[in-house]
């Protein structure tokens, strides 16, 4: 598989013999949100995940969401809501015991919100319109409807108005807990703005965690027109699209769903970072063993779009079937990747040499069927090659572990840790040692290249001939 799964742990599946499954069924990493749980859960996940990554040999990256300024609503029964039903927002309001009070602990409503606008709810799942706004309360018809629980999201289209800061006391806190634990990346909710980056980086900075990679979550449609800039200053984006979609008027949605997700695979990948997309929820996954066709051609239309990995959520964090759930879609990647391909992107006139350098490396690895075996410090070397989406494996090599780990939610990357700097030689040896390569295949090796350092760069073509292989 090209494309990789990032799976959410939560109450299904945060044992350590299920962790250990969904690795083995086709996880990648984990994505664990902060907002649920005590810190001692996570504390033993993290562990779990830590502890079978040595077992299995095979660096596996844990994906933390931090609550930043995502607006969750407060303390209410669970229900299931029906398109049609009547609801109240109450703002600044932390409890109801009625399910058609929705408590939201903020005292915002009359600021950005507006007769005709859209709420969502549960990442999305429901859509509420608003119909009237009497000071700090909102009154709404239910257009699309679903599961609410206590503490879900609550997303609202003119939310870069409220000044809310990217990382809270609490999330300082949790961050300061996976500091500890060595997590390797941050997911920033609902980032607005790049400079919601630069915060997040110079906190990190008082722990001398330069190499933690920050992944840019966007989920609002303010945010699109600075998502170029946000991808540059970012380590990677993920892209909530549905949340998106669902905040958008009519007259805007056609346009979006021809264009969204292109534009926004575009712009990251301009900027050598991954993209990973979150998957709407697919509820025929999340209560039977099973998955019905309109889930099944979502899911395929996303990995068709060549998103680096795709990130499953309530399917696995609550779903009845976790492993089941990883299986199935492992199956759904293979096959699309098989049948459908996938889509490619090319040099653009800005792009500069160490670029183009990385290109001219893919076409000579594809012009005589050749693996690539590329040494790479932070990624960035692997990133390049991988941004044109190559028809043949990457293999990157780097010394640092967390590197590899990033490596892993990388499109057709197969990342290989060792423990010494290796050259040409070493690289090729350990290719051999794992049977990555066999008698008579091509390899191009290359370094990685940092044009502010290196004024040459040098790769390698060799034609395999005799391997042994120990037993």
């Amino acid at each position: 598989m090209r494309t990789k799964i990032i799976a959410t742990l939560g109450p299904s599946s945060s044992d350590p013999s299920t962790i250990f499954e969904m690795v083995k069924a086709g996880v990648s990493g984990f994505r664990i949100n902060m907002v649920y749980g005590s810190l001692d859960e996570k504390d033993r996940v993290i562990s779990a995940i830590r502890k079978i990554e040595d077992e299995l040999g095979i660096p596996i990256p844990i994906i933390a969401e931090i609550k930043g300024r995502t607006l969750r609503i407060g303390e209410m029964p669970e229900s299931h809501l029906e398109s049609g039903e009547k609801l109240v927002f109450q703002f600044g309001v932390k409890r109801s015991d009625d399910i058609h009070v929705i408590p939201v602990p903020y005292e915002i409503s009359t600021r950005i919100i507006k007769p005709g606008d859209r709420i969502l709810l549960a990442d999305g799942r429901i859509i509420v319109h608003a119909d009237a706004v009497k000071d700090f309360e909102v009154e709404g018809t239910v257009i699309e409807g679903g599961t609410l629980r206590s503490n879900a999201r609550i997303a609202l289209r003119k939310k870069s108005l409220l000044n809310l800061p990217p990382i809270t006391r609490e999330d300082e806190k949790n961050i300061d807990f996976l500091m500890q634990r060595d997590v390797d990346v941050l997911m920033i909710p609902d980032v607005l703005d790049p400079n919601d980056l630069e915060i997040v980086s110079s906190f990190l900075d008082s722990y001398g965690k330069k190499d933690v990679r920050i992944l840019a979550r966007i989920e609002n449609a303010d945010a699109l027109p600075k998502l170029k800039e946000i991808a540059k200053r970012s380590d990677g984006i993920v892209f909530a699209k549905e949340n998106i979609e669902n905040m958008l008027v009519e007259e805007e949605r056609p346009i979006a769903d021809m264009f969204l997700e292109d534009l926004a695979i575009r712009m990251t990948l301009k900027n050598s970072k991954p993209i990973l997309v979150i998957v709407p929820t697919l509820e025929s996954l999340v209560f039977n063993s099973t998955i019905k066709r309109h889930n099944l051609v979502v899911l395929t239309n996303l990995i068709s779009k060549s998103f680096d990995g795709i990130v499953v959520c309530s399917e696995t964090a609550i779903g009845r079937h976790p492993v089941n759930t990883i299986k199935i879609i492992a199956r759904v990647v293979e096959e699309t990747e098989r049948r459908l391909g996938f889509s490619r992107f090319e040099i653009e006139d800005d792009d500069p040499v160490y670029v183009r350098f990385n290109r001219g490396l893919l076409a000579l690895a594809e012009m005589i069927d050749a693996k690539i075996a590329v040494y790479t410090t932070y990624g960035r070397t692997v990133l390049a090659i991988v941004r044109f989406r190559p028809k043949n494996m990457v293999y990157g090599f780097t010394d640092s572990m967390r590197t590899a780990r990033y490596l892993s939610i990388i499109w057709g990357t197969k990342p290989i840790y060792v423990k010494q700097t290796p050259n040409f030689e070493i690289m090729e040896k350990e290719l051999i040692r794992r049977r990555l390569v066999q008698s008579g295949e091509a390899i191009v090796f290359s370094y990685g290249w940092r044009p502010e350092i290196f004024v040459k760069q040098y790769l390698l073509v060799e034609i395999l001939q005799e391997v042994h292989l120990s037993s």
